[in-house]
């Protein structure tokens, strides 16, 4: 019975921690309720033109913007120790190289097509690397 307990528990913990990407931050809940209901007009005019407009059916369109963006991240690619010829002891090191990152963000703000008000705040964003949505929360 307690082996069936431990189980259990185990079990219920995967899936509870893999649930973890889908639930948005605080951040994002603000923004959601912050722009649903209002014109598409007024997102607009803060971000400029979309990358594109999705006629999803007569009724809706998204209209999304991409704020990804790449980073460069430098990390320990390999180490090294040799035995020196010219005195005792080792000399070692660690090599060093870089790669670049892209980061997604993407915004899709899908809109009623009679009103033009915003009904769904969508963002479709990489949750491994949390910096490239950080300026739509605060301050882009």
């Amino acid at each position: 019975m307690k082996k069936i307990i431990n189980i259990s528990i185990i079990i219920a913990s995967i899936l509870a921690l893999s649930a973890c990407n889908s639930i948005p931050s605080i951040p994002e809940v603000i923004q959601k309720n912050q722009w649903e209901g209002k014109p598409i007009d007024a997102a607009i005019a803060k971000w400029g033109n979309p990358l594109m407009a999705k006629n999803i059916n007569n009724e809706t369109t998204d209209y999304i913007w991409d704020f990804s963006r790449t980073k460069s991240i430098t990390y320990e690619s390999d180490s090294y120790a040799y035995y020196n010829t010219d005195r005792p002891g080792m000399t070692t090191g660690i090599v060093y190289d870089t790669k670049n990152v892209t980061m997604r963000c993407k915004l899709i703000l899908r809109t009623n097509n009679q009103s033009k008000l915003i009904t769904n705040y969508i963002l479709d964003k990489d949750h491994k690397y949390s910096g490239a949505c950080q300026n739509l929360f605060y301050g882009q």
